[in-house]
């Protein structure tokens, strides 16, 4: 089920309609597949060129002053369908764009995690996944 968070966000929510919103229609353990992270390109700079040649990447979490994961991944560019309008969406309901955003513009990553490490202080690349 896709919802129409377009819409939803027209109507000005407040930030306790937002949360509402998101944990009764987005953070449903039943619907979310943990083996998956998404972004929206916004500029289609060079990370953009880097994973349309190769569609491999790393991501890593720092949490100071010394926790660290790296997530190793594959990487899809969606230019339209489900995961698009998806990713897209969310975006807007985080930053409640004043008027329309032109989606054509902002392909969406679907980060597919392949392997997990741990490179906090004292583990050093422990594979944790």
């Amino acid at each position: 089920m896709l919802i129409d968070v377009k819409r939803f966000v027209k109507g000005n929510p407040s930030k306790d309609e937002v949360v509402r919103f998101l944990l009764e229609y987005v953070y449903d353990e039943s619907r979310i597949d943990f083996g998956k992270l998404s972004s929206v390109e916004l500029v289609k700079g060079h990370t953009y060129q880097n994973l349309a040649k190769n569609p491999k990447a790393t991501l890593m979490f720092f949490v100071p002053p010394s926790t660290s994961f790296e997530v190793r991944c594959g990487v899809e560019i969606h230019k339209s369908g489900v995961y698009h309008k998806y990713v897209n969406s969310l975006h807007d309901l985080f930053h409640k764009p004043e008027k329309t955003r032109d989606w054509s513009k902002t392909p969406v990553y679907i980060f597919k995690i392949e392997e997990i490490y741990d490179n906090s202080v004292g583990k050093w690349g422990v594979k944790i996944y």
